[in-house]
């Protein structure tokens, strides 16, 4: 397990979403997190019809702000 209680660096970041030990869904939302404006418990209530691959999008349903779409770079 990961623990850090400062925003990581780039090198750091690289390293962790490279790391083939740790798995696949945690890399997933530690990329969303760095790349996108969405919050943490944002991200844990998508369900998969939230994520339209096709067009690099999070649907937000469960936001401060209201529902929002969110474009994904990568």
């Amino acid at each position: 397990m990961i623990a850090i209680d400062r925003t990581p660096t780039a090198g750091e970041m690289a390293t962790w979403l490279t790391d083939t030990s740790v798995p696949l869904a945690h890399r997933v939302l530690w990329r969303l997190l760095d790349e996108s404006d969405v919050r943490i418990d944002e991200l844990l209530a998508l369900t998969v019809p939230d994520v339209a691959l096709p067009a690099r999008t999070l649907h937000i349903v469960e936001s401060k702000e209201g529902p929002k779409d969110v474009s994904i770079t990568a």
